[in-house]
């Protein structure tokens, strides 16, 4: 529809709106009025109500407080009355208003349904404090009601204060409409005429805006997009006059601005750096990230060769590529900075050609490598120190992939396969890694991929190389895996352990040679203990017997030699068996409480005698702070003690020895001493110190032969500190003297040790205990019932096991005294024939033995004996575990032997 039609249709239509208007504004005009005046009229009634219930809840308010406060009982029924007249006022005026709401303004419902429920609580709170006061509950719980009574009423109040507010807007608001459109009529009713007047003017002003619009919005739209605004809209018309298609041609028109607007804004956002050049090689165009990377301003590159920013530019010229047709991808090339650094980049070309195929220029997209590079060179590099640390590796290595196919060998794999890794790679592991079992590498390898786990050879492998050598390897399998746990293959790795095994194989015989030579050792030491012991044990048990019957001078200086001679012999028979047992490792230490002062006391006793006869005195210093009682093995504390001491008195011709202890640390219940034993003997010379605690050693073989003794009894003193966790020294000067420390760990101990026995006289009163003897040797057999005898005790003897077998048939034991070492039947055996045949009921069984090593006690305990006494045994140690197993057997009190004296 051309413009000249549309013009007069419009005239029409204008004329037509403006007469139906006219005539539909006074007619609404004259409803208003009419509507509002009879809202007015209604209304007063409804305020009225609410001025009613607001009226009534203050006097119900009043009433109720006089109620609750007054104490005469007439004003209390008046104010009942008063709130009883208010409760129903109140209720009436709530109904009366809310006919009105419903009927004339639904609108303000939620106003009425306040107004109901805050006034039907007030109503209810205010019976529930009447019942209250009814009932004669106290007035503090009433007063409670009466707040929430006073709150209650507030809000009624607020309430209907709300209600009347808003119905006042509403009747301010229709008043003033009804003001405004009587105004607005008058107003058009007059415009009206006017406009027939002016009519024609009109029509011919609205022409030219329906003519003039479309071009003012065309050309404002036209001013952004000069501004580079090219998001603006022209809104299109669905006809096809003049300025309908003048607009699409401008809407076409910025859309192409738009895109390129959008195509720039790629290129300026690419990460990669963008370079347009001409036919002429010359720059064109750049991108944000050349800029950036090569630290230029667009203007400084725009116009200027390619050649500025590009090192050897001849192979990217226009005219090179088009001849040699050199358009590629990730051409490795380096750009120039402004300060002249190079970067390496990777540079991808293509042609710019229009539609006739005219090639226009050049378009180079290339990215920064320099880091890249870096990467792949130090990947590079490493992979390189890989290969050399892998080849240097003294384990052989094979890598495969899951099929088994070999992917790496290292130097050493190359020497034990045979195969150098050319030749072996993409090879079977089979051919590879040939085995000299039936069992091949397949079967492990498989469990090893499937539950990917470290698989380790149990046993070795003779693996046989391609030029037929053959190897004993340990090899073990591991799944290679990457970081997200996806299976590569498999790493073999192993080691020649051919030299190894067969060292090993010798060690082993050695170790055997070795271990038999021990047990040989053992034995022998304690066969010839047995046999030492055993004779001695004759000696000295005669010889303390004999002590104690009536003897001339000359008789006991005899038997003393004896007795004497027998114990330092037994002495030098213990060194030797102590020093086998600390040497293997089988000297066990138990820790005891003991009385360290009275240790010493007893050491000086032991020594005294044959201190004086040298005319050597004997001293102590110990310190205060050394505590009476410790905890430590306190026979291999008197050992030590006693080696040192007898040494101190052998080689001490003259003058005086000093034993003193003292403390030098302590660290919660460990008490570190120091002991001294000081003499002002020969001394040691310079030159033999550092070997004086070796075995077997003395300063030279004359004082051997003069002094005597096995040379080991600092050796074990050494063995002893070093198992006690202490430290020995010496100091000594040649011929001035001697000091030898050593530091021990004790604890301090709260219970008392056990009583020494002292020497025991015969006993006149004798034991029921019955007691059989067993030993193959009369003399041991002699010196047993003696000393039994002498104890009080009467005892039977026989020479072997199976007479004890046969005693026990014709007579009941109560204990048994048992040699270990006996023909026909030894003690061991018969121990174990006795518990099999009589169990609980069997008679106790004490072994009596030479053999004092502690393989042996465990043999004899595990026997079924249930004690042990070493040969040479004394009256004391007979005594002492009798009384030990005596109360054990629990005899009767009457049987109870009594006190024996000192």
């Amino acid at each position: 529809m051309k413009i000249f039609m549309k013009l007069t249709l419009g005239h029409v239509a204008i004329a037509l709106v403006v007469i139906v208007n006219s005539f539909l504004s006074l007619r609404f005009m004259s409803y208003s009025e009419e509507v509002i005046s009879n809202l007015v009229d209604k209304a007063i009634p409804a305020v009225v109500s609410l001025r009613e219930a607001e009226f009534a809840s203050m006097k119900m308010l009043l009433a109720v407080h006089t109620s609750i406060v007054t104490d005469n009982e007439n004003k209390k029924i008046i104010a009942k009355k008063e709130i009883e007249f208010s409760k129903n006022l109140c209720r009436m005026a709530m109904e009366d208003y809310e006919k009105f709401i419903t009927n004339h303004f639904p609108q303000h419902a939620k106003h009425l349904k306040k107004i109901k429920f805050n006034g039907q609580l007030f109503i209810d709170t205010c019976q529930k404090i009447m019942d209250l006061q009814e009932k004669g509950h106290n007035l503090e719980e009433i007063l409670e009601y009466e707040k929430v009574f006073l709150i209650q009423e507030n809000e009624f109040f607020n309430a209907i204060e709300s209600s009347l507010i808003s119905q006042r807007v509403e009747w301010e608001r229709m008043k003033h409409l009804v003001k405004n459109t009587r105004s607005r009529a008058l107003f058009f009713v007059i415009a009206m005429c006017v406009f027939t007047i002016f009519i024609t003017l009109f029509i011919s002003f609205r022409s030219s805006q329906l003519m003039v619009r479309p071009i003012v919005e065309i050309k404002d739209a036209a001013i952004e997009v000069g501004k580079g605004n090219f998001d603006v809209q022209i809104s299109h018309r669905s006809s096809k006059d003049e300025i309908s298609v003048l607009a699409k041609t401008f809407s076409s028109i910025v859309q192409d601005l738009r895109n390129r607007k959008y195509l720039n804004k790629i290129i300026e956002s690419m990460s990669d750096t963008l370079v347009v050049v001409d036919i002429e090689g010359n720059i064109t165009m750049v991108n944000k990230s050349l800029l950036d990377l090569l630290e230029y301003e667009k203007d400084e590159l725009i116009g200027q060769p390619y050649a500025k920013i590009i090192d050897n530019d001849e192979m990217f010229r226009t005219s090179t590529i088009t001849k040699k047709k050199m358009i590629g991808n990730n051409i490795r090339c380096e750009y120039l900075k402004q300060d002249g650094c190079k970067i390496s980049m990777a540079l991808s070309g293509s042609l710019l050609i229009d539609s006739s195929d005219k090639v226009l220029g050049m378009l180079f997209i290339a990215q920064d490598m320099t880091e890249r590079y870096e990467v792949q060179f130090e990947l590079e590099e490493q992979k390189k120190f890989l290969h050399v640390t892998l080849s240097s590796i003294a384990d052989a290595i094979i890598t495969t992939d899951v099929s088994g196919k070999i992917t790496f060998m290292n130097y050493v794999a190359e020497n034990l396969t045979g195969w150098n890794f050319l030749d072996g790679k993409g090879k079977s592991i089979e051919k590879v890694f040939r085995t000299e079992s039936s069992q091949t590498m397949t079967e492990p390898m498989q469990r090893s991929l499937t539950k990917k786990i470290r698989l380790a050879a149990g046993t070795d492998t003779r693996l046989i190389s391609k030029d037929g050598r053959k190897y004993c390897v340990e090899c073990n399998m591991t799944p290679l895996k990457t970081e997200d746990n996806k299976t590569l293959g498999v790493v073999l790795v192993f080691r020649d352990v051919t030299m190894q095994r067969k060292m090993e194989v010798e060690l082993l015989s050695t170790k055997q040679k070795a271990e038999f030579a021990a047990r040989a050792k053992s034995k022998f030491l304690a066969t010839m203990s047995h046999e030492i012991r055993t004779p001695i044990n004759g000696v000295i048990g005669m010889s303390e017997l004999l002590i104690h019957t009536e003897l001339s001078g000359k008789q006991k200086k005899y038997l003393d030699v004896i007795y004497t001679s027998s114990k330092h012999l037994l002495g030098i028979v213990n060194d030797i068996l102590d020093f086998s047992k600390i040497e293997s490792g089988k000297l066990e230490l138990e820790q005891q409480p003991f009385d360290l002062h009275k240790l010493i006391n007893e050491l000086i006793t032991l020594f005294g005698q044959r201190a004086q006869q040298k005319g050597i005195k004997i001293t102590t210093q110990i310190d205060e702070e050394v505590p009476s009682v410790v905890t430590s093995d306190v026979v291999r504390v008197r050992q030590i003690l006693t080696n040192l001491i007898n040494n101190a008195i052998k080689f001490t011709e003259e003058g005086q020895i000093t034993i003193s202890i003292e403390k030098i640390s302590q660290k919660d219940e460990v008490i570190r001493l120091r002991f001294m034993v000081k003499d002002t003997g020969i001394g040691i010379a310079k030159e033999k110190v550092s070997s004086i605690f070796k075995a077997f050693s003395q300063e030279d073989t004359s004082i051997a032969r003069k002094y005597g003794g096995s040379g080991l009894g600092l050796a074990i003193c050494s063995r002893l500190v070093k198992l006690l966790d202490g430290k020995i020294w010496v100091e000594s000067m040649e011929q001035i003297g001697s000091q030898f420390f050593f530091t021990l760990p004790v604890i301090a101990a709260r219970k008392r040790p056990l009583k020494s026995t002292k020497t025991l006289n015969k006993v006149e009163r004798r034991s029921s205990l019955k007691i059989l003897v067993a030993d193959d040797s009369e003399v041991n057999r002699e010196v047993a019932i003696d000393t039994l005898d002498h104890l009080g005790y009467n005892a039977k003897v026989v020479n072997d096991g199976q007479q004890v077998l046969d005693a026990l048939e014709k007579n009941t034991y109560d204990i048994i005294l048992m040699d270990v070492h006996m023909p026909k039947l030894n003690g061991l055996e018969t121990a174990k024939a006795i518990v099999q045949k009589y169990g609980e009921n069997r008679p106790l069984l004490i072994a009596l033995t030479a053999d004092v090593t502690t393989e042996s006690r465990k043999e004899c305990l595990n026997s079924g004996m249930s004690d042990f006494l070493a040969k040479p045994f004394s009256l004391n140690s007979m005594n002492e575990i009798l009384k030990k197993w005596k109360k054990a057997l629990r005899l009767n009190k009457s049987e109870n032997l009594e006190s024996l004296e000192d």
